[in-house]
């Protein structure tokens, strides 16, 4: 989803990028991604699944589970856009994303470069940028979605073992 475009004042080349907010973050997608925006439809829960995972959709014969990174950032569920971001990265399965708004394009140009605060940001952050009074974070999607898979194995072997806990009877043995 970038380009590469010459501006006629400065003659520097400089890449057109799209980007999709979630909050407060403006979140630069990578070339090489394959995305679809779809108007959010049925997501059907998933018991027992993490915070994150809102539930599945079903697009075109696959189920794909729904993230809301609202739940990584702040922990809220808020959820005000219409829109999913569905994302196909190889080697991993695809995923929708809700999003704030329809993703938007933004022209970069060798923008300073700020690297970002781990200890505050998410770890698949990789930089940020201000343009224009907009702070654009460059992030890692595959990161993401490795992330998103260990907690969501976390989970399952919690949920594993709170049943294998409560199977037991007064004595330790199963029951």
């Amino acid at each position: 989803m970038s380009q590469e475009v010459l501006t006629a004042e400065t003659e520097q080349p400089s890449v057109s990028s799209f980007y999709y907010s979630i909050g407060d973050f403006n979140i630069l997608l990578e070339s090489g991604i394959k995305t679809e925006i779809i108007e959010k439809r049925d997501i059907f829960p998933i018991p027992h699944s993490p915070t994150w995972c809102q539930g599945m959709i079903s697009l075109r014969g696959k189920l794909i589970p729904v993230a809301n990174l609202h739940q990584l950032f702040d922990g809220s569920d808020i959820t005000k856009s219409q829109w999913l971001l569905v994302m196909e990265i190889t080697p991993y399965p695809p995923i929708a994303i809700l999003i704030d708004q329809l993703p938007m394009q933004q022209l970069l140009n060798k923008e300073p470069v700020e690297t970002t605060d781990n200890s505050k940001l998410p770890r698949w952050f990789e930089s940020s940028m201000s343009i224009n009074d907009k702070k654009l974070y460059r992030a890692d999607h595959s990161k993401l979605l490795a992330q998103l898979i260990q907690e969501n194995e976390i989970s399952r072997l919690d949920l594993q073992e709170q049943q294998s806990t409560s199977n037991q009877d007064s004595s330790g043995h199963n029951a």
